[in-house]
């Protein structure tokens, strides 16, 4: 695994290594407990990796107490193609641009046309393995800003098969397509759901370890 020994220089107990699903299955009733709902955002979803709570792109390898002295500004998600390909290169995600990739856990990105972009406005959409896709949007209702359950259609309730033809609304502009690579990515947990709660990623993602070598 080069890219992650170079990376990796000494113990720490709290980083793992994340190694993605040969297959990413639909389950939104597993994202659907309180846990889940309360402490986990799209980009966890995206990732299948709950562990990671509401980490955006680019912090992964950051430590949450130092992703929390953030300001408010380099915090900002995306706003362009070129601003994406960098946080994603910062978590050591493979950013194909335009280009699908045929295999592997894909993620496509898309947002609203503007310069002023938050958080709300990344739309994050991951293919799962019976080659349809799926997303949780963020939701102001009853005043919280807390994620649907994930959904295998747009916003018509059309089933999503082919990304670039599917009506996400007002998320116009699409940002390009991500992987996360075989070898695996590096990561701070940021939340520790109940074990019952964990049970349907148990297969899902079967090689989380903690880094215990020097």
């Amino acid at each position: 695994m080069p890219r992650l020994n170079a990376k990796f220089a000494k113990f720490n107990e709290h980083l793992f290594v994340y190694r993605p699903p040969l297959a990413t299955n639909f389950n939104p009733q597993a994202w659907g407990t309180a846990t889940m709902m309360d402490m986990t955002g799209p980009y966890a979803y995206a990732l299948n990796l709950p562990q990671i709570g509401e980490c955006k792109p680019g912090h992964l390898f950051m430590p949450p107490v130092v992703e929390d002295f953030q300001s408010t500004s380099s915090r900002r998600l995306p706003e362009t193609k070129g601003h994406l390909e960098e946080k994603l290169l910062k978590d050591d995600l493979d950013y194909y641009g335009d280009t699908l990739p045929s295999q592997g856990h894909v993620i496509a990105f898309f947002s609203k046309p503007s310069t002023q972009t938050m958080p709300s406005e990344i739309l994050y959409v991951r293919r799962d393995s019976n080659n349809r896709w799926s997303y949780r949007e963020v939701t102001e209702e009853g005043g919280c800003r807390r994620p649907y359950l994930p959904r295998q259609h747009d916003f018509e309730g059309h089933p999503i098969r082919d990304i670039l033809k599917a009506d996400f609304g007002r998320f116009t502009q699409f940002l390009g397509f991500a992987s996360v690579p075989y070898e695996g990515v590096f990561y701070y947990r940021r939340i520790t759901p109940p074990d019952a709660e964990m049970h349907p990623f148990t297969r899902a993602v079967p090689a989380e370890v903690v880094l215990a070598r020097r």
